[in-house]
């Protein structure tokens, strides 16, 4: 395809998808594409991204999947809505704004990440906010299923609203930073982890998430009277 090919595809694409928007800098579509400045809006989730650099086979959309060599994305921020009447049917408040997928998002082809890296990236919903300087991963989705086989993250910030663990709840939610709490004395002691465990609230995803195995290195959970300060881990699944 030559570039003007090119050009024509990501604009029609993004006519075919309300609330994608974005700069295409180079490739091509049978090995991939780098994009700057991506955006999409959507009732359930806003995304906004520095650049992604993508890197796949075509040819290998022939045998039912996409085999991804490289999914680069720098600069990312994800904005999850969760309105507490959440309903599928419900119009959006914003016209502007087009709901283009239902709460299950399915995908109509398999997908193969061989590499997957993320840098500078920020997770906001109304309970929770997640920070990371960097992820690195390989997973593959079929459906409504994705598997990440191995997941490495390192200086990852999480930290739980104070309106979460309020008594009474506020008129409308809030993604504030917790106040500082106290760090644990032992900072794997286990009933006090599970304690502050039990407290946290469920944020659900569009598709069920799978991890064989998650490396970590300098994490922080926090919220208001709980702090784990930085712990390294190594989750397998059994």
């Amino acid at each position: 395809f030559a570039a003007s090919g090119d050009a024509r595809l990501w604009q029609q694409g993004q006519r075919m998808v309300p609330g994608l928007q974005g700069e295409l800098v180079s490739g091509q579509l049978a090995t991939g594409w780098v994009f700057r400045n991506v955006r999409f809006r959507s009732t359930i989730i806003d995304v906004d991204a520095r650049a992604i650099d993508l890197r796949w086979q075509l040819g290998g959309v022939f045998t039912g999947r996409i085999p991804v060599e490289l999914l680069r994305v720098e600069g990312a921020r994800v904005n999850l809505h969760i309105p507490d009447d959440f309903s599928s049917e419900e119009e959006p408040a914003d016209a502007s704004v087009v709901d283009t997928a239902p709460f299950r998002l399915r995908l109509p082809i398999g997908l193969d990440v061989r590499a997957l890296q993320i840098e500078d990236t920020v997770f906001t919903c109304p309970q929770v906010t997640v920070k990371t300087d960097g992820l690195q991963g390989a997973l593959r989705w079929k459906g409504e299923i994705m598997t990440v086989e191995q997941l490495t993250t390192r200086h990852v910030d999480v930290a739980l609203a104070d309106a979460v663990l309020a008594d009474d709840p506020p008129a409308s939610h809030t993604s504030s930073q917790p106040s500082p709490g106290k760090p644990l004395d032992k900072p794997f002691d286990e009933r006090a982890i599970s304690k502050a465990i039990e407290q946290l609230p469920s944020a659900p995803l569009p598709f069920d998430l799978y991890v064989n195995r998650w490396q970590a290195s300098q994490v922080r959970y926090h919220q208001k009277g709980f702090d784990t300060l930085q712990l390294d881990f190594d989750l397998q699944q059994a």
